[in-house]
């Protein structure tokens, strides 16, 4: 289906903020399609900005975003935010209408899709996060980690080839956090996936990036680079404890 189109490619993006910070320095990285790829790095790495990158909420400066092989323009904007779903690690900033029902549709209704596609999308997705009970509910009701799960649906339910997750488990209890961890499992998409929670990259990714202070300071497989003790305590990361075991 994507032949040997690459699922991300960034080419020499820079980004820095008015004060004239420099966000994101010259980074150049491409992820296949169905990779599963970890986002490492300290508070103030870049990892956000690159995020935003991803389906043009922040339009790159200098270097291009490439999509399928496909440059992020104004012409492609429309196409790049079907195929790319992004989950922020605030779901109340996704969640803005009446119903979690009209939350998880609103985007395949920006799609044009019929009332009945939609409709099963919906259904189908809530019930994939076993959020199909509460479809009725307004999202200021629902527990924070059931907020977590409805945000997912809400991007799921547009069918993204290309998952981006920032802090997917931040401030879950431990059950919750369980289920979200089994639940991404068993996705079939690209994952990106933007995290302090090593336990969960180590579980979840086989490549991880480290970001620290806008540059890329490593890139490779997810377990050799949390076991180099040196590597994570230079750029601010603990060695999880899953990675200390035989």
């Amino acid at each position: 289906m994507h032949c040997n189109k690459n699922a991300i490619e960034l080419r020499g993006l820079s980004y820095a903020y008015p004060d004239g910070t420099a966000a994101l320095d010259n980074l150049s990285v491409t992820i296949r399609h169905t990779e599963r790829v970890a986002l490492l790095g300290p508070n103030g790495a870049g990892k956000s900005t690159l995020i935003g990158h991803l389906n043009g909420i922040t339009q790159a400066q200098t270097g291009t975003v490439l999509i399928d092989d496909e440059p992020i323009t104004p012409a492609t904007l429309k196409s790049v935010r079907e195929r790319v779903g992004i989950v922020f690690q605030d779901p109340d900033d996704m969640l803005f209408m009446t119903t979690i029902y009209d939350d998880v549709a609103f985007g395949p209704r920006n799609m044009g899709l019929t009332a009945d596609t939609v409709d099963s999308r919906v259904q189908q997705t809530l019930a994939a996060v076993g959020l199909d009970a509460l479809l009725q509910k307004p999202g200021m009701h629902l527990s924070f980690g059931q907020k977590k799960r409805a945000a997912l649906a809400s991007v799921l339910s547009m069918q993204p080839a290309i998952l981006v997750l920032d802090e997917p488990t931040s401030n879950l209890d431990p059950r919750a956090r369980r289920a979200m961890i089994d639940f991404l499992k068993q996705l079939d998409v690209t994952l990106l996936l933007a995290t302090h929670d090593l336990d969960l990259a180590w579980e979840l990714t086989s490549r991880a990036l480290v970001l620290d202070a806008g540059h890329l300071v490593a890139d490779g497989p997810t377990h050799d680079l949390m076991r180099d003790a040196d590597l994570m305590r230079t750029h601010g990361l603990d060695t999880p404890p899953l990675a200390t075991r035989p």
